[in-house]
């Protein structure tokens, strides 16, 4: 991994390794490089981005496990598709990414509009979360109406629902 440049290499195709991203930290190693293994590294066309690898981390490791900070009410906002060029995807990623374009959504809603079963629908909204695809809404409504568009994480924003009126 060269963090600097925003890259990563690998002998094997990582999209297509599913069990290495399921695999136990304790199985991974990490070991420095000579700066001239990591040119010849760099140069090679085994290069590909950095947030690939964070997409099939999350999106093979969660397991349909939701994130530590999420809440399944949440309403999901997907800021744009994620490149299926660059990431592995299957019918329903596509399926998923084309209801959550066409506005915010909670986990359950999306399960019901998709068909597709929970641990997908939440392997796919971890990996784009992780990419930074999603922002997390209230799930409350606002004063028009509309769930808020982002989650407020302070504590007053937190309890303000407390001092709303009815």
């Amino acid at each position: 991994m060269f963090p600097k440049q925003d890259v990563y290499t690998s002998l094997g195709d990582s999209i297509t390794m599913p069990s290495m991203f399921r695999a136990s930290s304790l199985e991974f190693f990490k070991r420095d490089i000579s700066d001239a293994i990591a040119a010849v590294m760099l140069s090679i066309d085994q290069r590909r981005p950095l947030c690939q690898l964070v997409y099939c981390a999350e999106l093979y490791g969660s397991e349909g496990r939701m994130l530590r900070h999420a809440n399944p009410d949440d309403k999901l906002f997907l800021l744009e598709q994620p490149d299926f060029d660059l990431i592995p995807y299957t019918a329903e990623h596509r399926s998923l990414a084309s209801q959550m374009m066409d506005g915010p959504v909670s986990l359950s809603e999306l399960v019901t509009m998709s068909g597709a079963d929970i641990s997908t629908v939440i392997d796919f909204c971890n990996a784009c979360e992780a990419s930074g695809l999603i922002r997390r809404g209230r799930p409350e409504a606002g004063s028009d109406g509309e769930p808020g568009s982002q989650q407020d994480d302070s504590l007053p924003g937190k309890v303000r629902y407390l001092f709303d009126s009815q």
